[in-house]
Formats: structure tokens, sequence, C-alpha cells
């Protein structure tokens, strides 16, 4: 089974340096997997640094340009050119477990398995604050922190839901890619942000959907990169916000066109509740306080993003006909530069 991985990227060359060096260290042989670095439009010093140091690092590498930015664009180019029967896709700043890929092809040896991940572990830069811990949700299976895009199921091979399969480490079928129509579009730059959609999640639908199970081996794992830069309110914020994008986003598909307005009074509640929220933040002790606030940035965010996008759509015909696509391979749809 050869496995082929995805790094789509832009403008972050160190983290992907560091990275790549991660990758060349997995203990799977380096005749059952090829890298591809798909580069979306960096302007940084990218380039050079990939070419020049891939094909020292990788028996089998392969070094992708596209003009246009998008998460998307680099996952979907890297999936269409990859030579594996799976496809792992990879953020350019995780650092692999060395049993990250053998983890990846036993995931795969049984043939209904079409989605496999692990753990996706913190690499914190500083010391979290005691409100974005808090952020970790308790689930069957173990503990998820959306906001950093972080599992931790702990050590046993088991059947999970799709939607925890997080982008910056997963493993799918190449054939399944294609049935199900590739990555939606995600890792916009700020002026596109308003064409952001719900990323690899509605393709990790649809592979269950077709039939195929869900699976986490902790071998698969890797730990993700937690800048200090994502340890503020402010960044809670704007990552509520971009998720209220993409569940606005998922709703109007779901809808097969403009979904209707949430209820002036739903909004309103949601806004009371976080407000409410903060004031009994301001009048608790620290430790507490840092917890509320940290929830409370998050779900003021997400409001606004989703009512940010409602109103992008309804105001713009070209917006709801992109929404609505049946599919993003095209790397010309992406508006670029944004008009």
């Amino acid at each position: 089974m050869l496995l082929s991985v995805v790094i789509s990227t832009r403008n972050r060359v160190n983290l992907l340096r560091r990275t790549l060096e991660g990758v060349a260290r997995v203990t799977c042989p380096s005749d059952r997997y090829e890298v591809i670095v798909v580069d979306t439009a960096s302007t940084d010093d990218t380039g050079a640094m990939g070419r020049e140091l891939g094909p020292r690092l990788f028996r089998h590498f392969r070094y992708e340009w596209c003009d246009r930015p998008g998460l998307h664009i680099g996952r979907n180019r890297g999936a269409a050119v990859a030579r594996g029967e799976i496809v792992v896709l990879a953020d350019d700043d995780i650092r692999p477990f060395p049993t990250w890929l053998s983890g990846m092809a036993k995931a795969f040896v049984a043939p209904e398995v079409g989605l496999a991940g692990g753990n996706d572990l913190p690499d914190f830069e500083a010391t979290p604050p005691a409100g974005l811990e808090a952020l970790w949700s308790q689930h069957p299976q173990g503990r998820v922190h959306g906001a950093l895009s972080l599992v931790d199921f702990g050590d046993r091979v088991k059947e999970i839901p799709p939607q925890y399969v997080f982008g910056c480490n997963f493993g799918i079928r190449k054939q399944l890619w294609r049935k199900a129509g590739g990555f939606h579009p995600d890792g916009l730059p700020e002026e596109l942000l308003r064409y952001r959609g719900d990323g690899e999640t509605a393709i990790a639908k649809a592979v269950v959907g077709l039939g195929y199970r869900s699976l986490f081996h902790p071998e698969a794992s890797v730990y993700h990169w937690v800048p200090r830069g994502r340890m503020s309110y402010g960044y809670l914020w704007r990552r509520g916000f971009m998720q209220g994008i993409s569940d606005s986003y998922t709703a109007i598909r779901e809808a097969a066109g403009l979904a209707a307005p949430k209820p002036l009074e739903w909004l309103r509640r949601i806004k009371r509740r976080a407000w409410r929220l903060g004031r009994w933040a301001r009048e608790t002790l620290a430790e507490e306080a840092s917890a509320a606030y940290a929830r409370h940035a998050y779900r003021q965010g997400h409001v606004k993003g989703y009512d940010y996008h409602q109103r992008e759509v309804r105001n713009d015909a070209s917006l709801l006909e992109w929404v609505l696509r049946p599919d993003y391979l095209d790397e010309n749809a992406t508006p670029w530069p944004p008009h």
C-alpha cells in the first residue's frame, strides 16, 4: 500500500521545514510513501526551501506550485497528483509520531475503512492559559479541543464519528476523495474570507454516508503546533467567527439554497447568554473568569461569523452560486485577485 502525504502550505517556510524534517523521521519504509508539498502562492522562500530540502529527505518527493491561495486548492491538487491508494493530509505545522504512517497503513488494512486519523496533540509554544485549557470538551471517545483542532482519544483502536478526523491529520482512500467531490474551501486569506467553506468536514461525512467506516488509530498521531498568538481571547473570537462562516456555508448547502435566516430572537438570546457569561466572569476568581471569557469570546465570534456570512450571501448572488457549487476541483473557480 502506497501512502501519499499531502502538505498544503503558504508563507510558513520555517514551520514547513520543521514538518518535513519530522516526516523524514517516521519509521515507515521510504518506498512505501511519497511526500507532496503544494505551495499555494507563497511569497516567501517556501519554494526554494521545498525544492532543495524535499529531494534530500525523501525517496519520493514532489513540489507543486499553485498561483492561487487556499488550503483546499492545495489539498485537491495534491490528491489529484497522488500516486498512492491512501491520501494522508498533514498541516504544515505538525510533528508526526515516528509510527504515524505505519499507523495509517494499519488503519486502512480493512477494506471497509474509508477514513482514518489519530490523536492530534498540542505542541504549545508556551504554557497555555487556564481559559484555553477549559475549552477541552469531553466525549465518549476521549476529549476534543475544536478551537485548536486537537483530539486526544487515548491509546486504543476504535471507530469514531467522521467529524473528529481533523484536516491536520486526515487519511482517506483516494477513490473516495474523487467520489465525494474533493475538499471544500478552507484556509483562505483574509481578503477571501467570505468564500470560506467547511473544509474537510463534508467529505468526511460523505465517506461514512457511502457506507465506509471512520477509524481512530493511536499510532497515526501527530503533535499540532499552537503558537502564542493562538493563546488569546482575540484569537478565540476570530476562530469562532470563522467557524460561524463555515456553519452558515454548511446550512446553505444543506438547504440547497439560501438558508432561512435565524430568528432575530435566537441571535438576541445567544448574545444575552454570552453577555451574562462575561458579566459573571468579571465577578469571579481569576481562573474561573479566564475560562468563562474564553467561552464567551468563542461564542460571540461564532454568532458574528454566522450572521456576517448570511448577510454576504443574501447581498451577492455570485457568492450564493459559489456556496452551491457541486465541487471546487477547478482551481480557477477561486477568485484571485479578490473582487
